[in-house]
């Protein structure tokens, strides 16, 4: 039986800690704990190879991982792959309806037909036409009487604008003075016998006592110095017209005083008799009936019946003959006559006055501007 009073031995007597005696022993193997331990009478604690003090058991640490942020872009990263390998899948099967996106899609062709149609499909096969008979043509649909038509939009008035006390057409083309040359040669040659002068008579030498004044028919225009004008000379008239009403005046005012006398006199030709008279008034009717003539040159020669004027413009009333309608004639300057003279007119058309005659404020639906206006007088050279 042991003692009670017995000393406890000494501690160098007992098992130091670690050793194989020692029951952690075995638990400190498995951890990887060091044995080293200090020497009975070691001076302070000495620190194992994990620095720890003896005695106390250690940690094992953990695996250093991706943490949160890695996690979120993980699932982040596996979302948009899932979409748009679905977005893929849809189009394959689906059709290219599906692809709202309109991204061209690797290995999809872009006009892939839909999932209903089989891809490999042959199309239908074309009915043969009748025998003899060809595909008629789609005839267009006719408008709907109905249905009003859109009006066309006006084009863009790019002209510069008009003087403040400018009158006379709206828009009009400035033509050069070589072609008013041009075309009063024209016109002289077709009215004018450059023979005779149009008198009918020319004077030769008798043959018998060598005199020149013997005057007889002219050989060029055979006396005819009052046959009706042709609807050829008309329309060569009509076109002198046109270039006198809207071409250049040249610097030189005396030229333009010669060149005035130069009209008056084929004027008074190709009015000179009642028959000429007659096919101009005949001629100028009916190119007035045609709507296709506004713009272009005209030839009256009439009787004026009226005369007036209305703000800066000055008008008339022509009576053709044949006719009993008159014909409205506008100027800029005041007519060479009054009610009852004949006047011979070169001019041109111009519609709905009130709206391209500058300075008009008549009602007429037609009207014609005056180039040149003189008075005729018949039976006089």
């Amino acid at each position: 039986m042991a003692d009670d009073n017995a000393t406890p031995p000494d501690d160098e007597s007992r098992s130091p800690p670690g050793s194989p005696g020692d029951g952690n022993s075995s638990w400190r193997a498995f951890s990887g704990e060091s044995h080293d331990r200090p020497l009975p009478g070691a001076v302070g604690p000495a620190l194992g190879a994990e620095g720890l003090a003896p005695g106390r058991p250690s940690t094992p640490r953990r695996p250093q991982g991706g943490g949160f942020l890695g996690q979120v872009i993980g699932v982040v990263g596996g979302g948009i792959l899932g979409v748009a390998i679905g977005y893929y899948l849809l189009n394959w099967w689906g059709g290219p309806q599906f692809n709202f996106l309109e991204i061209p899609l690797p290995g999809l062709p872009a006009d892939q037909p839909v999932a209903d149609a089989p891809r490999d499909a042959a199309p239908p096969p074309e009915l043969p036409e009748p025998d003899g008979a060809a595909a008629a043509p789609v005839a267009p649909a006719a408008p709907d009487a109905n249905v009003p038509a859109m009006p066309a939009e006006p084009e863009a008035d790019t002209s510069p604008p008009l003087p403040a006390d400018y009158v006379g057409p709206r828009t009009f083309t400035s033509r050069p003075i070589a072609e008013l040359e041009s075309a009063l040669l024209a016109a002289k040659g077709l009215i004018i016998c450059d023979r005779c002068q149009s008198t009918g008579l020319v004077t030769v030498k008798d043959a018998a006592t060598g005199s020149t004044s013997q005057r007889v028919p002219c050989d060029q225009c055979g006396g005819q110095t009052g046959a009706p004008l042709s609807p050829q000379g008309f329309a060569t008239l009509c076109q002198l017209a046109e270039l006198v009403t809207f071409a250049e005046p040249e610097p030189n005012e005396a030229v333009n005083i010669r060149r005035k006398d130069a009209l008056r006199a084929i004027l008074a030709r190709a009015t000179k008799s009642d028959e000429r008279r007659a096919a101009i008034g005949r001629e100028a009717g009916a190119r007035l009936e045609t709507p296709q003539v506004a713009g272009e040159g005209i030839l009256l020669a009439g009787t004026l019946d009226a005369v007036g004027r209305e703000g800066r413009l000055h008008w008339g009333r022509v009576i053709l003959p044949g006719s009993a309608r008159p014909v409205t004639i506008v100027s800029r300057t005041g007519l060479p006559g009054k009610p009852g003279d004949d006047l011979g007119v070169l001019g041109v058309v111009v519609d709905r006055p009130r709206d391209e005659l500058v300075g008009y404020a008549g009602d007429e639906p037609r009207v014609i501007w005056v180039g040149l206006a003189t008075r005729l007088q018949l039976g006089r050279e």
